[in-house]
């Protein structure tokens, strides 16, 4: 399996930064901050790559919108794609790619596409490319989340996890 670019400082297949990096230990904010890297599971498929323009879009809005001290400091698109191959998508999205299930494992359960998510994460850890991650915190983001305001950190320290997404933001 392949990486391209990524990781909390940006990067991308075309090796320039696409986001901006932003500290870790500002002395500026706050001692409450808890900066998270978001992880964003996809798939290398043309719709998949399409969705993940425009979640990373919302992601860096939101992000930009947050100011210095965001909380939403690292970004990388974990994509099971076949071979492990980079997509279309990888010049434009931080992006690391793991092979995809197998057709085989896939027919075992209905053709399930999606278990590349899941499988994409588990790869994600087992081939050593955590490394990228700097934060404490990481949050697993799906390529149909479209972030519409500043995603704070809802993880505790007590808790492995936190409120679902939806709720989170008074959606649901």
């Amino acid at each position: 399996g392949g990486s391209s670019g990524g990781g909390s400082g940006g990067g991308g297949g075309a090796g320039g930064r696409l986001h901006r990096e932003i500290s870790l230990d500002n002395p500026a904010c706050p001692k409450t901050r808890r900066p998270f890297h978001t992880l964003l599971t996809g798939q290398g498929t043309t719709y998949n790559g399409w969705q993940s323009r425009i979640m990373y879009y919302h992601w860096r809005k939101q992000r930009a919108a947050d100011g210095e001290c965001t909380e939403m400091t690292g970004f990388t698109r974990v994509c099971a794609s076949e071979g492990g191959l980079p997509d279309a998508a990888a010049p434009y999205i931080p992006s690391v790619f793991v092979p995809s299930l197998t057709p085989e494992v896939l027919a075992k359960y209905g053709h399930f596409g999606v278990l590349n998510r899941p499988h994409s994460v588990v790869e994600f850890f087992r081939r050593g490319l955590a490394d990228r991650v700097k934060e404490k915190y990481v949050l697993v983001a799906e390529t149909d989340h479209v972030l519409t305001k500043p995603m704070p950190n809802l993880a505790t320290d007590a808790t492995a996890d936190s409120p679902p997404l939806a709720a989170a933001h008074g959606f649901g």
